[in-house]
């Protein structure tokens, strides 16, 4: 009979484990994005639609003020943090704000603008020009307050006067103005009327009352007359004064126009243009590290202690025990598990029986 031989009790050894200290991969090796750079992107979006926002708000195209918050975002010394939060030389900005930072004055042009603003409201000939046509302004509306003032005054209503306390009261108080003087001439027209109706003996017989609203008709004809003549020339006076600003406010750009002229053929200033600008690199602070995270597929990443890992979590070329039948397990030098951080599980050994023939038939139930 056969020798009969033990099944073979010898356990495989076990995969080597990944390397301690770094954290295992969130992802598995599908090519999934990392969390960290999930997270950048998600803050620098938010960053730039806030930023772009606040510079259309200040009447910026819609357009060129996304490519102004990119353009911002990417200047050296300022980087982002998670949540959006922004940071220009340590200082922290709301996005929003940002818009109206100085930076965002520059790339926007604003700060050259005030610098040659300033440069030419202090030339002389500006001041000059300036103060002429600010004289023949005042000279000519002065003029024309006067002959308003007068003619409220003569016509004696101070309802005209609008807001003009004094002018209004010296109208109520001309008792030779154009409206005492209709009214009067209203009175003694209707006390005439009566007269003539006692003395005609119509008096009761409708002749006064027919008086009395002949009156009223003429008193009525004759300040609508008054009253139109008065507004005639109201509006004619403020059309010469709003004529007089426009001149002056014409003559105000015009001057600013010709400094601005002499001040950029002498030298002084310069046009004021943006700097030329482009979109560089974001900066990012408080995120992880790339590849921290692990799970990028087969690309290693950055982990304290080790190499990159594989899918599985294992280093470079880390060899795997294959499965045996039996007999004496191989041995892995280190260079074959390539890395001296990977150990294989030494397989237990158990010794072959030394019982009898007869004992062994009836260990497996072998009748004797």
């Amino acid at each position: 009979m056969a020798q009969l031989v033990p099944p073979n009790r010898q356990r495989r050894p076990r995969r080597p484990t990944r390397p301690t200290g770094g954290k295992p991969p969130v992802q598995g090796g599908n090519g999934t994005p990392r969390p960290s750079r999930v997270n950048r992107s998600l803050a620098r979006d938010r960053a730039i639609g806030a930023v772009r926002n606040g510079l259309t708000d200040r009447g910026i195209d819609s357009n060129l003020a996304l490519h102004l918050a990119k353009v911002l975002l990417t200047r050296p010394g300022v980087h982002i943090e998670r949540g959006g939060k922004l940071f220009y030389h340590g200082q922290e900005y709301d996005p929003a704000a940002f818009a109206s930072s100085h930076l965002a004055d520059i790339a926007t042009g604003k700060v050259a603008e005030a610098r040659n603003q300033k440069a030419i409201e202090g030339d002389p000939t500006y001041i000059q020009g300036l103060a002429n046509l600010a004289l023949a302004r005042d000279q000519a509306t002065a003029g024309l307050a006067d002959q308003r003032r007068q003619a409220l005054i003569q016509f004696g209503d101070p309802s005209f006067a609008g807001s003009d306390a004094l002018t209004a009261g010296a109208a109520a108080a001309n008792p030779f103005g154009t409206s005492q003087l209709l009214a009067k001439q209203y009175s003694d027209q209707k006390l005439a009327a009566a007269n003539a109706a006692n003395r005609a003996g119509v008096f009761y017989g409708g002749g006064e009352v027919s008086g009395q609203n002949q009156a009223q008709r003429d008193y009525a004809a004759q300040n609508q007359d008054a009253t139109t003549q008065l507004e005639a020339l109201l509006a004619s006076l403020d059309q010469q004064n709003a004529m007089a600003t426009q001149g002056y406010n014409i003559g105000q750009q015009q001057a600013r126009l010709d400094a601005y002229n002499n001040l950029l053929a002498s030298g002084a200033i310069h046009a004021a243009a943006p700097p030329n600008w482009g979109v560089g690199n974001y900066a990012y602070k408080g995120f992880a590290k790339r590849g921290a995270a692990g799970g990028g597929g087969n690309r290693g990443g950055a982990q304290p202690g080790g190499q990159g890992t594989r899918a599985g979590g294992l280093p470079p070329g880390t060899v795997y025990p294959t499965g045996y039948p039996g007999g004496s397990p191989p041995v892995y030098s280190p260079a074959q598990l390539g890395t001296q951080r990977q150990s294989v599980q030494t397989p237990v050994q158990y010794p072959v029986p030394t019982a009898s023939y007869t004992d062994l038939l009836k260990r497996y139930g072998v009748a004797v």
